[in-house]
C-alpha cells in the first residue's frame, strides 16, 4: 500500500525543510494532527481529511485534503505547513507539545520533530481534533471512518464557521500559474531561503510537482546546465544538511517561464561561513578534521579514522569506565562494565575496515579488545562526549 511503502523525503526535494522551521521561535503550545479517511453511509472513501489543530482555542492551524491514502510525507507538509504558513495564527512558530494519533504510518517523520525540540506524543485521545471532525461530519452528512460518533464535551464552539470555510477552500482547486512539466526560470536576485548568500537567480529547470496553497510552492528539478553551474560551496552545504541537491521547493512569485533564452546563472559574491560551535556534535567532529561550517563530515575510512585515532590518543584519559552490550542469544543481551587502559600502540594502531578503532580494555579480570564504537560512558563521567561523538560519527559516516 501506499502508506506503508512511501519513504519520508526531507530537505530541499520536498515539502519539510528542517533548516527553514528549525529558527523559528517556539512557543508553549499543544497542537493535534491527524489524517482521517472521510467516509459516506455506504462506508465508501470519499476522500481523506488532515488537519492540524491547535488545541486550547480550537483554532485550525493547517487543514489538507487527499484523494489517497495519506503518506508520512502527506503529514510532513501538513505540520510543515502549520508551522510556517499558519491559517488562523500570525505567528510563525514551533510548539512546544504534538500529540500525534498512533499509526505506523507516522514513525519516520518523529525522529525528525523530536529534533525540533518537539515533544511528540503518540495518543488517540485528540479532543480538540475530533471536535473539528464532529462539526464537518454533521454539516456534511459525512462521517471520520475511525472516529466514535458521540460529540465531544466541547460543544458548537467558535471553532464551526471557520473549519466549514477551510474545509471548502482545501477541496477547492487553487489557481495556480504553471503546471507539472512547464520548464521555469528563477528570477534575478532570489536567494536560497536557508543560505542566502547562495543566489539563485537563472536557474532553470522543469516543474516537477505542485503544492497548491495560499501563495502555492512548487517542486523544481533542476536542468543539467544549472546542476553543471552550482557553486562548490552549495554541494558542500547539502551534503552536510542532507538535502537534495537536484531539486528546489520555490514559491510562485519567485519564478518565470523559460522562453529558451540563454540567460547567466548567477554565483556567489560573497560567501558565509559560520563560526564552529562546540556546543554542536558535527562542529565538534569537523573542528577534528580542520573543515569549516560549510563542509559536510568526511566519510569512515583508513585516512579519516587514522585522523580521528590520533585526536583521541592526544585527548582521552585513561583508564575510564565504559559499559560494553555483549549479545546473550538471538534476542537478548546484557551489559557490562569494562576498563578502558588504552588504543593500543601509538606506532601501529589497531582499526578494523569493518569495526573501527579498538581500544584495550579490563573485562573480569581478562584483557580483551573492543571497538570503541560499541562502548558507553555514562553521562557526566569524564570522556563521554569524546567518545559518544567518535561512535555517532562512525555509526553514521561509516
Amino acid at each position: 500500500m501506499q502508506s506503508t511503502q512511501a519513504m519520508l523525503k526531507l530537505g530541499k526535494g520536498s515539502a519539510f525543510v528542517k533548516s527553514r522551521l528549525r529558527p523559528l521561535p517556539q512557543y508553549e503550545d499543544i497542537w493535534e494532527a491527524d489524517i482521517q479517511p472521510i467516509v459516506d453511509e455506504q462506508d465508501h472513501i470519499e476522500f481523506w481529511m488532515g488537519m492540524v489543530i491547535e488545541q486550547e482555542h480550537g483554532g485550525i492551524l493547517a487543514i489538507k485534503s487527499l484523494d489517497h491514502s495519506p503518506t508520512v510525507n502527506d503529514l510532513a507538509s501538513l505540520l510543515y505547513n502549520a508551522m510556517y504558513r499558519p491559517l488562523t495564527d500570525d505567528r510563525q512558530h514551533r510548539p512546544t507539545t504534538l500529540l500525534l494519533r498512533r499509526s505506523p504510518v507516522w514513525d519516520e517523520l518523529l525522529r525528525h520533530l523530536r529534533e525540533l525540540e518537539i515533544e511528540v506524543v503518540s495518543t488517540d485521545a485528540l479532543p480538540a481534533w475530533n471536535e473539528a471532525a464532529h462539526e464537518y461530519g454533521e454539516g456534511q452528512a459525512r462521517f471520520f471512518r475511525n472516529l466514535a460518533t458521540e460529540p465531544t464535551s466541547r460543544g458548537n464552539g467558535p471553532l464551526s464557521a471557520s473549519l466549514k470555510e477551510e474545509i471548502i477552500m482545501s477541496r477547492s482547486k487553487t489557481a495556480t500559474k504553471f503546471s507539472v512539466g512547464d520548464s521555469v526560470r528563477v528570477k534575478t536576485g532570489v536567494t536560497d531561503p536557508d543560505f542566502p548568500d547562495i543566489p539563485f537567480g537563472g536557474w532553470l529547470g522543469d516543474i516537477a510537482e505542485v503544492e497548491e496553497g495560499d501563495p502555492s510552492t512548487y517542486l523544481i528539478q533542476l536542468s543539467e546546465r544549472t546542476l553543471n553551474s552550482i557553486h562548490p560551496v552549495y554541494r558542500n552545504r547539502c551534503e552536510r544538511d542532507g538535502l537534495e541537491l537536484e531539486q528546489i521547493w520555490l514559491l510562485e512569485e519567485d519564478l518565470e517561464t523559460d522562453d529558451g533564452v540563454p540567460t547567466e546563472i548567477e554565483q556567489p559574491t560573497s560567501i558565509s561561513t559560520e563560526p564552529l560551535s562546540m556546543d554542536d556534535q558535527d562542529d565538534r567532529i569537523r573542528a577534528i578534521f580542520g573543515l569549516t561550517s560549510n563542509d559536510p563530515l568526511p566519510d569512515v575510512d583508513d585516512e579519516s579514522l587514522l585522523t580521528y585515532y590520533q585526536y583521541l590518543i592526544a585527548n582521552l584519559t585513561f583508564p575510564f569506565k565504559a559499559d560494553y552490550m555483549k549479545e546473550t542469544g538471538p534476542f537478548s543481551r546484557r551489559t557490562k562494565q569494562v576498563t578502558v587502559e588504552g588504543l593500543g600502540d601509538p606506532d601501529d594502531p589497531f582499526i578494523d575496515d569493518t569495526y573501527g578503532l579498538f581500544c584495550s580494555a579490563r573485562k573480569e579480570k581478562r584483557n580483551v579488545d573492543l571497538a570503541l564504537g560499541e562502548l558507553e560512558v555514562k553521562r557526566g563521567q569524564p570522556n563521554e562526549q569524546l567518545v559518544d561523538d567518535y561512535a555517532y560519527w562512525f555509526c553514521n559516516w561509516g
